[in-house]
């Protein structure tokens, strides 16, 4: 298993549950392989088993949970983190799990309150950090992100993830020249991050810099190309259709392909 031989490890514990089904380390092992797997329903089956017999092994409701929240049942995930963190009030990773799974949910103030929890558990917890500030952004507190996200990056300077949502968080402060800073900083480290180069180019923009916006407009649709696969979320989409209504308000008009395929794909 930790030599990453994951159907060499199924076959083991198998072998094992052949000959003592009630051993509550092999049905935990092999549904930690089958996790591993993407086999997500054989992995709860195999994690519950463990936990009716009553293993002493803490990390089996944290897997299961991991295994609920991949095929979306979220309220099982959730139910499961909670008895991580009754067994252990100090886990920062069960509290930033369940921020995680509340902010996919939409409940974005008890998301707040469990990444605050990991944070006061673990004040170097660079994803709960970047978590935190990313909710604080989404309800416009905007300083308050700033300085989750100033932290974040002071432990990961070249955090992209950190870098790239400073940087929005910038922009919407106003603060154009700083942002364009903290988003050059992302096309470095990925050239071919969108979000970073259609911003780059608002900020330009905002800042009256036309040159410089339509060089970075058109960079964040070039890096798109004719394939749309390269468009790999919403954000994705939200970049293109930025960089392209970004050159028409500057006269030159590419179309709106973007916008519209966002909304054939109901994105």
């Amino acid at each position: 298993f930790r030599l990453g031989m994951y159907r060499e490890a199924l076959a083991d514990y198998t072998k094992v549950l052949e000959v003592e089904s009630s051993n509550a380390e092999a049905w935990h092992n092999r549904g930690a392989t089958y996790l591993r797997l993407g086999e997500f329903d054989k992995a709860i089956a195999d994690l519950s088993k463990a936990i009716g017999l009553k293993i002493k092994i803490t990390g089996t409701y944290a897997l299961r949970a991991d295994a609920f929240e991949s095929l979306g049942k979220y309220n099982e995930a959730l139910a499961d983190l909670e008895e991580v963190i009754r067994q252990n009030s100090t886990n920062a990773a069960a509290y930033h799990n369940k921020g995680k799974i509340l902010a996919q949910l939409g409940r974005l103030e008890e998301a707040l309150l469990s990444f605050t929890y990991a944070i006061e558990i673990d004040s170097n917890n660079v994803e709960s950090l970047l978590s935190r500030g990313g909710i604080l952004a989404r309800l416009k507190i905007y300083e308050e992100a700033l300085r989750d996200l100033t932290k974040a990056i002071n432990l990961e300077p070249n955090n992209p993830h950190a870098l790239n949502n400073r940087g929005l968080v910038y922009i919407a402060l106003n603060m154009h020249q700083e942002a364009i800073s903290d988003l050059k900083k992302v096309t470095e480290i990925e050239p071919e991050n969108i979000i970073a180069l259609a911003f780059i180019g608002h900020a330009f923009f905002s800042m009256g810099d036309n040159t410089n916006a339509t060089e970075y407009y058109q960079n964040a649709l070039k890096k798109v190309g004719s394939k749309s696969a390269n468009l790999r979320n919403s954000e994705d989409y939200f970049a293109a259709i930025k960089a392209e209504r970004g050159l028409k308000s500057l006269g030159i008009d590419v179309g709106n392909r973007y916008e519209k395929e966002s909304m054939e794909r109901g994105i």
